[in-house]
């Protein structure tokens, strides 16, 4: 059943929206009812409300909780939106813009951040007298949902599947291909991947299950011969994957914008195996229809000019 059109939009009001999200982001109504300091009751009360006004449900109830129906997901990143544009526009009647403070809360890839931030960082210092950025590194889904919810004012990221980028704009920066990297003279470059990962002796390290990243280290496995190795680890932790490279042996699928720098002190070197369609789109996302505040702008601009300055 699809939802009533506009004439029932001016029966919907915060307290549907707020309860709608929160049911939601939570998957329970116990726990949304506890995020809103409201009794359960209340809760489902205003969750019927909203339901009958839109004319169809939008969560199916069960001993695991509360799931979106095939509706309800198409009602969240409208829904978010809306909250998200709201405190938006409070914010701006309550803080006046400061033409010499530069203060923007955004996201980006573990991956991408000590080759594009840094740059855009010393830009913005040159630019502005007062500059406070706040960095939040997270998986592609996490900051495609900071975005959506106007937790982020944007975020460098992955592009994702088109069902994810609902209600967001995607601008494209550059390509970024998977590489497998290893300490130099590591016995891969004589053995093989496939010999290597298969037989067990080292370490493979790869980006989490269900990360865009993932898809494309197992496919290059698939190809190289071992399938799942026999030894993993599975992290975004750079520093760490650095370490176990360095140290431990390890073999390290990673997107070579971040390692470029390794690869080009010679800290690290590449081994030759390569899959058609490897490379991933890098660009930054932002809400559509959201107005960017002067500083977020000059945030936005400084990363073009990094991902173009970028050197691998």
């Amino acid at each position: 059943m699809d939802i009533q059109p506009l004439a029932a939009s001016g029966r919907v009001n915060l307290r549907h929206l707020h309860c709608f999200v929160a049911i939601a982001q939570s998957g329970s109504l116990l726990r949304a009812a506890e995020k809103l300091a409201i009794s359960q009751p209340a809760i489902s009360k205003r969750l019927g409300e909203l339901e009958e006004i839109v004319g169809t449900v939008l969560f199916t109830r069960g001993r695991q909780g509360a799931r979106l129906t095939r509706e309800g997901q198409r009602l969240l990143p409208y829904a978010t939106q809306m909250l998200a544009i709201l405190r938006e526009g409070l914010q701006a009647v309550a803080v006046p813009d400061n033409p010499q403070r530069a203060e923007v809360r955004f996201g980006v890839l573990p991956t991408l951040a000590a080759i594009l931030v840094p740059r855009a960082f010393a830009a913005m210092r040159q630019a502005w007298g007062d500059v406070e950025l706040d960095v939040v590194t997270a998986s592609n889904s996490e900051l495609l949902a900071g975005v959506r919810s106007g937790q982020l004012a944007f975020a460098v990221n992955r592009a994702a599947d088109p069902e994810l980028s609902e209600g967001l704009r995607f601008e494209y920066l550059f390509a970024d291909p998977l590489v497998v990297v290893t300490r130099p003279g590591h016995p891969v470059a004589r053995g093989g991947l496939g010999a290597m990962a298969a037989a067990g002796p080292f370490p493979v390290l790869l980006p989490p299950t269900g990360t865009l990243i993932r898809q494309s280290a197992d496919r290059l496995l698939d190809e190289a011969g071992p399938g799942k190795p026999a030894m993993l680890l599975q992290t975004l932790s750079m520093s760490m994957s650095r370490a176990m490279t360095l140290e431990y042996d390890a073999i390290w699928l990673v997107p070579r914008s971040a390692v470029a720098s390794d690869i080009a002190s010679n800290s690290l070197a590449i081994v030759p195996v390569s899959v058609p369609g490897g490379e991933e789109s890098v660009g930054m996302t932002t809400r559509r229809g959201a107005v960017p505040t002067a500083a977020s702008r000059a945030l936005m601009e400084s990363l073009r000019e990094a991902a173009t300055a970028r050197k691998f």
